[in-house]
C-alpha cells in the first residue's frame, strides 16, 4: 500500500524569506526527519528548483535549465522524468515515522505561469498526498521590486532600479499580480488548500518568516540555536549594487570583442556587500504601488477581509546608517572603479558617493592612513578632478614617505645596535 503524507508546498514568493526558510530546512533535514518532517530538495540544491523546471513544459526559457544544458524538447521531457522519478523514489523510500513532506521553491511563483504547468505538478504530488496545504507569502509589489533588483544584477542586468522597476512593477507583469497569481493556482487547487500571508512584519507571527511558516500550518519543530537564528540575506547594499551595474555595463559593452571574465569579482562584491538595497524615491513608489490598487483589492476582499486594503502605502523609511566600508570592502572597491571608471571622466553616475568616500577618508584619516588612501583613491577614480581629493591624495602621499622614512632610520639604528 502506498504511503502517503500531509504535504505542505510552499510556492514563495519571490524575496519573503524563502532562503531562509530553505537554508533552514536543508541544514536541519536529519532533525526534521526524527520529527516525522521530511524537507524535499532538488539534487544539489536546498529547495526543489528543479521541480518548477520541470514543470515549465518544452518552451519556455529558464535559466536553471539553460545552466545543465537542458535545451532541446526532448531534453526538456528527459529531465522531466528523470525528476518525477527522482520525487517518487523518495516518497517511496519514506521512512515509516514521516507524516509530513514540505516542498519548497520561490520559482513555483516566478516561472510557473500557465494551468498546464500546474497540473503537471498537481499530478506528481496526488499520488502521494493525503492532504495539501499550499503557503504563499505576498510583499507590496514595490518593495518585491527594490529587493528583486539585486537579483537581477547577479544575473548580470544593466538597468538601473528606477528602470527595472518602471519597466517590471506592472499589473499586466504576472510575477507582481497577486490576482492574478492567486487565480491560477486556484483553478487547479482548491481555494481551501492555499493560504496566502502577507509578509510584513506586523503581520508575521513575531515579526519572523519562520514562527509565522510554523504557526501557520501547525507545526512544531525543534531546531537547534544556532540554526533557528540563522539568515539568509541575498541582497546588496546600494554602493554595493552601484559597483555591481557598473562591472555589468563594462562586461556588456565588450572592448575589441573580448568579454572580460568579471565572476570572481562579482562573486566576491556579493559576500562583501551584502546588505539592504537602495530604495525607490516615495513618489515613484507611490505611481507604482497604485497601479496595483484594484487587484489587490480584489485579493484583500476574498482572502483578507478584515483588512481595508492589501498593503500600506509606501512610506518613508529612517535614515539609513553612516556610510562605512572596512579595509576589505574599500580595497574590493577600489579594485573594480580602477576597472570600470573612464581615466579622466571618472564615473559621474556614482558622484554622490565620491563625496562620501572622501568624507569617511577624512574621518579615519589620523587613524589609519591604509584605510583613508584607499577611500579616498576610490574617491578619485569617480571624481578624477576633484580638488579637495586631488590636495588629500598629495597629503597622504607625503605622509606614507615620511613614515616610510621613519621607519628605514628606525630599522637601520636596529642593525646598528
Amino acid at each position: 500500500m502506498t504511503q502517503k503524507f500531509r504535504i505542505i508546498l510552499h510556492i514563495g514568493t519571490e524575496k519573503t524569506g524563502t532562503s531562509t526558510l530553505q537554508h533552514l530546512f536543508h541544514q536541519q533535514q536529519h532533525a526534521l526527519l526524527k520529527q516525522g518532517i521530511f524537507y524535499y530538495a532538488s539534487q544539489n540544491r536546498v529547495e526543489a528548483r528543479a521541480l518548477a523546471a520541470a514543470a515549465m513544459g518544452d518552451k519556455a526559457a529558464d535559466d536553471y535549465l539553460s545552466s545543465e544544458a537542458i535545451h532541446t524538447p526532448e531534453q526538456r521531457q528527459a529531465f522531466r522524468q528523470q525528476v518525477a522519478e527522482h520525487f517518487s523514489a523518495a516518497m517511496a523510500a519514506m521512512p515509516t515515522q514521516v507524516h509530513t513532506v514540505i516542498i519548497s521553491s520561490e520559482h513555483f511563483h516566478s516561472r510557473l505561469r500557465r494551468p498546464e504547468q500546474l497540473k503537471w505538478l498537481q499530478n506528481l504530488i496526488a499520488p502521494w498526498c493525503h492532504s495539501l496545504q499550499m503557503v504563499v507569502y505576498l510583499r507590496r509589489q514595490v518593495d518585491l521590486a527594490s529587493s528583486y533588483y539585486s537579483t537581477e544584477l547577479k544575473n548580470g542586468g544593466i538597468r538601473t532600479l528606477e528602470q527595472t522597476a518602471r519597466q517590471g512593477c506592472k499589473p499586466a507583469n504576472h510575477y507582481f499580480n497577486y490576482q492574478a497569481l492567486l487565480a491560477l493556482w486556484e483553478s487547479i487547487f482548491s481555494e481551501a488548500l492555499i493560504t496566502p500571508r502577507l509578509f510584513t512584519k506586523t503581520e508575521l507571527v513575531n515579526g519572523d518568516i519562520v514562527a509565522d511558516f510554523m504557526h501557520i500550518t501547525g507545526l512544531t519543530c525543534h531546531f537547534s540555536d544556532a540554526s533557528r537564528t540563522f539568515r539568509y540575506n541575498e541582497s546588496l547594499t546600494p554602493f554595493g549594487q552601484h559597483l555591481l551595474l557598473a562591472l555589468n555595463q563594462m562586461a556588456r559593452k565588450n572592448v575589441n570583442g573580448e568579454v572580460q571574465d568579471i565572476s570572481s569579482l562579482k562573486s566576491q562584491l556579493n559576500k562583501a556587500f551584502a546588505g539592504t538595497g537602495e530604495r525607490l524615491p516615495l513618489t515613484l513608489a507611490h505611481a507604482l504601488q497604485k497601479a496595483f490598487y484594484e487587484s489587490n483589492q480584489a485579493v484583500c476582499a476574498r482572502w483578507f477581509s478584515d483588512r481595508q486594503a492589501l498593503f500600506d502605502e509606501p512610506e518613508d523609511k529612517p535614515a539609513v546608517a553612516t556610510f562605512r566600508l572596512n579595509k576589505q570592502q574599500a580595497q574590493l572597491a577600489k579594485t573594480v572603479l580602477g576597472l570600470v571608471a573612464d581615466a579622466s571622466a571618472g564615473l559621474p553616475q556614482l558622484n554622490p558617493y565620491a563625496d562620501k568616500l572622501r568624507d569617511m577618508a577624512v574621518v579615519c584619516e589620523s587613524t589609519d592612513l591604509e584605510l583613508a588612501t584607499l577611500l579616498m583613491e576610490s574617491a578619485w577614480l569617480i571624481r578624477p578632478q576633484g580638488p579637495v581629493i586631488n590636495r588629500k591624495l598629495g597629503e597622504y602621499s607625503i605622509q606614507r614617505t615620511q613614515l616610510g622614512n621613519r621607519l628605514k632610520k628606525w630599522l637601520m639604528r636596529i642593525k646598528e645596535q
